[in-house]
């Protein structure tokens, strides 16, 4: 079964194109990805070092969807199936455990997110918010940040 998912993965630095660096998404060599889009909107010239977080919106097949949630380097902000139903899948406007908000300050926090910034990309408390206003704020947060000199 295909999912619809959004991602935080770390980018990285593939090739230097006419003496310019390009970037990729970590999960992109990691796992077989059907397709992706950087939904994060940051300027691949402007992307921060601190945190090396990247969100993408992506298709996969469950068992990829299933590797990327266990990799410490990637974290599933939302998954639903394209077609069918699954109960345990994240779906975009359900609410979000306090457990996996935890999780997702570690995530950031992993990545050097101090935790005034993780609060900023977060929010303080996730009580009774989706996933979907989660991964916006997240989106939000990073758009904001300045490239590391």
């Amino acid at each position: 079964m295909k999912y619809e998912a959004e991602i935080i993965t770390e980018w990285e630095q593939t090739n230097a194109d006419n003496n310019r660096p390009t970037y990729a998404p970590l999960a992109m060599r990691l796992f077989q990805i059907d397709r992706w889009e950087d939904t994060t909107g940051t300027d691949a010239a402007r992307l921060p070092s601190v945190p090396n977080a990247l969100v993408i919106q992506c298709v996969v097949e469950k068992i990829e969807l299933d590797k990327i949630r266990a990799d410490p380097k990637h974290h599933c902000l939302w998954c639903r199936p394209i077609s069918g139903t699954d109960a345990a899948a994240e779906q975009p406007d359900s609410t979000i455990p306090q457990a996996e908000e935890a999780r997702l300050r570690a995530f950031l926090a992993g990545r050097g997110a101090h935790k005034a910034d993780q609060t900023l990309a977060v929010g303080s408390r996730t009580a009774g918010r989706t996933r979907l206003d989660v991964t916006r704020r997240l989106k939000s947060w990073l758009r904001t940040l300045q490239k590391a000199p």
